[in-house]
């Protein structure tokens, strides 16, 4: 089985989205760079319909309340304090990008469309939800069954 890196990335666009990402912040506030892929493809491997995350160096999911936008997965994962939850990050409305949290609820901030962050359950109409990924953690690596 070969283990396959995933690059999200290359390394122009990385610092490009590095700098511009941090900029948007610095402008528009910390909404604006949830717009923005929040992983980089360091300690992060897909191999066929597993992906495993190093939480050790993908500090984003750290603390209860954090929170990852993995775009080339179609992924986003939260820490909440009763675990890790990952979820489909295409929204069932127009299948834009789910990519906000608020700590309770992800958002999909083409429509405003909101997710409960443990069910994935739609909060504003009731239709359709994200779908759901198994998840597990072994020490400081969490695996995603995508």
């Amino acid at each position: 089985m070969q283990e396959e890196n995933i690059e999200t990335t290359e390394n122009g666009r990385r610092d490009f989205l590095r700098h511009t990402c941090g900029l948007l912040a610095v402008i528009g506030g910390g909404a604006l760079l949830s717009a923005c892929d929040s992983s980089n493809a360091e300690g992060i491997t897909v191999n066929g319909n597993t992906m495993t995350i190093d939480l050790s160096l993908q500090t984003g999911l750290a603390a209860v309340g954090g929170f990852l936008y993995i775009q080339s997965q179609k992924v986003v994962l939260v820490h909440l304090a009763s675990g890790y939850k990952a979820f489909s990050s295409v929204c069932p409305h127009e299948q834009q990008s789910v990519k906000e949290f608020d700590g309770t609820k992800l958002t999909c901030p083409t429509h405003g469309w909101t997710f409960n962050a443990t069910t994935g359950a739609n909060t504003v109409n009731g239709r359709g939800g994200l779908s759901g990924k198994t998840t597990a953690l072994n020490g400081n690596t969490l695996t995603v069954n995508l």
